[in-house]
């Protein structure tokens, strides 16, 4: 059995430092723990109203966020990773769950900025994609597990 510690983190719209509606930038680690690096599990990402629905979904890209995980060259950045997805149909699970990753020195803060991309990889557009009727707000739950 695995003597490596795990916690729930969760990483929330309304940490954003910033003002544009349709970048987030949050601050994130910090942590104070002889542990540096952490492997990472998203359990959920959940929208909280302002969105178009449909029968699609959102990607939740983040820049500065993981050494590993869903990369796609040409159309991302290098730095940016994508995170989550999650329905924008409210009869369907919230959000796909099970992205796992490698996060580096999380003993220091950063920050790292969240957006979202519709399916074929474009930006959403405000008031009409996301932040309609309501902003739109966003919680991401993540296990957190120790590394070397």
């Amino acid at each position: 059995m695995s003597d490596k510690k795990s916690f729930i983190y969760t990483i929330s719209s309304a940490e954003k430092t910033n003002d544009d509606d349709l970048e987030y930038h949050i601050n994130i680690g910090g942590f104070n723990s002889s542990y540096n690096n952490y492997h990472c599990e998203v359990l959920s990402l959940i929208l909280d109203g302002g969105y178009e629905e449909s029968d699609g979904f959102l990607l939740l890209v983040a820049n500065n966020f993981s050494e590993d995980s869903y990369f796609s060259r040409g159309i991302l950045s290098s730095t940016e990773t994508i995170v989550s997805h999650v329905a924008t149909n409210p009869n369907i699970t919230p959000s796909s769950g099970g992205h796992k990753f490698r996060m580096n020195n999380l003993r220091t803060m950063r920050s790292v900025r969240f957006k979202f991309l519709l399916p074929d990889m474009s930006p959403v557009e405000n008031e009409i994609d996301i932040n309609t009727t309501m902003t739109t707000d966003w919680l991401l739950i993540l296990k957190m597990t120790e590394l070397d």
